[in-house]
């Protein structure tokens, strides 16, 4: 049985999906060279990359980082109460749950002044590349490039 056959019947213009097991991918659809956006679909790998410097001790997840007393850690999770699109203070830190791209941005700012690499080479040295995602790029914003 054909683990992607259900690809074929999506109603989308274009599909890329591929089944890996270990090392060797034993399925594929679609064509290998689309670009795909990945919108906020940047989120979890902008915060797999902060975890990376945090491991690494180039930040503290637990550092306040806004005059409101918001974390690194508060932002990554939507608990900053940073403003949607814009680099302001809209609720106490840790008071209510506001989706924001702006504090993804803000994070992608302090990865860089800490490690002297834009987000965009700091993810492809310390995510892309040792995962073997070398087509991986992030292109505009942090949280919604």
């Amino acid at each position: 049985m054909d683990p992607l056959a259900l690809v074929d019947t999506w109603p989308a213009r274009t599909v890329s999906a591929a089944v890996m097991v270990g090392d060797e991918v034993v399925a594929r659809r679609g064509p290998g060279d689309v670009v795909y956006e990945l919108a906020s679909v940047t989120k979890p790998a902008t915060a797999l990359a902060v975890l990376v410097a945090h491991e690494e001790g180039s930040l503290d997840l637990e550092e306040v980082v806004t005059p409101a007393g918001a974390t690194v850690a508060d932002l990554l999770c939507h608990a900053g109460g940073i403003a949607p699109d814009e680099r302001r203070q809209m609720a106490p830190p840790r008071t209510r749950r506001i989706y924001s791209t702006a504090a993804y941005d803000m994070v992608a700012d302090l990865v860089a002044a800490r490690t002297g690499l834009t987000m965009a080479a700091y993810l492809a040295e310390a995510v892309a590349e040792p995962l073997g995602a070398t087509g991986l790029a992030l292109v505009g914003s942090a949280g919604a490039g």
